[in-house]
């Protein structure tokens, strides 16, 4: 996998995402902090991927949770490796009062299937060639729709944070991708509507980018394009 990513500062607050790829560019994490500095998304990222690492490699070990029969063995490895990482976080930083939670989107790429956990955004689509971009993530939009730039807005709040409570819901999913297939991510309070009239050479990370930015500068946001096969030089 490759990342590239851009952030762009409106008049309101949002955290700043921090993306991570482990060194054999297989699995990728995007993690957004919120709230107190009471543990970095580094932390966060090093206990996922070193808890994945364990239970995908260690066949023989068991599993502190039961195996879901409805998961593939990659999805159980990974929600097993999320609910350590949430118990991790809550012991550590959130048991006796709240201070910090995190935003995760949390992906693997095994050959030619992509497996994914997202915790609250960023938004996820899938950029195929000859079609228009869908969003396959489980972020749930709050509705704000078209904004006009002069509207007043309200401070963004997380649709659900990692590490908050000592249990954790989320739902694994994967797909099969095609060599070409990208994926966009993007943490902001809607997608820019006028992404899914792009053509897949129109859709860079400039004028994606340009885009968001036009719809309502007001509005801070992080954007990224993954390369779920790198591209060779």
């Amino acid at each position: 996998m490759r990342i590239q990513e851009r952030s762009f500062s409106g008049k309101i607050f949002r955290p700043t995402p921090k993306s991570y790829l482990s060194s054999n560019k297989k699995l990728i994490t995007v993690i957004t902090p919120w709230g107190q500095e009471a543990a970095s998304p580094k932390e966060v990222f090093e206990t996922i991927e070193t808890q994945y690492n364990f239970f995908s490699e260690d066949k023989e070990s068991t599993h502190p949770f039961p195996k879901l029969t409805s998961l593939t063995p990659v999805e159980n490895d990974m929600r097993t490796a999320v609910i350590q990482t949430n118990q991790v976080v809550f012991n550590n930083v959130n048991q006796e009062e709240y201070s910090m939670g995190f935003e995760l989107f949390f992906a693997i790429v095994i050959e030619n299937i992509l497996t994914v956990i997202q915790v609250g955004q960023p938004f996820i689509l899938i950029d195929r060639s000859n079609q228009f971009l869908q969003n396959i993530g489980h972020t749930v939009s709050n509705h704000l729709g078209h904004l006009k730039k002069s509207q007043t807005l309200l401070p963004p709040l997380p649709y659900q944070l990692l590490g908050i409570h000592e249990d954790i819901s989320f739902h694994p999913f994967f797909f099969r991708f095609q060599i070409n297939d990208r994926l966009i991510l993007i943490n902001r309070h809607t997608i820019p509507p006028k992404w899914f009239t792009l053509k897949r050479e129109e859709r860079t990370l400039e004028n994606l980018s340009k885009l968001a930015a036009e719809e309502n500068p007001n509005l801070p946001f992080w954007l990224a394009i993954i390369d779920l096969i790198e591209p060779e030089n």
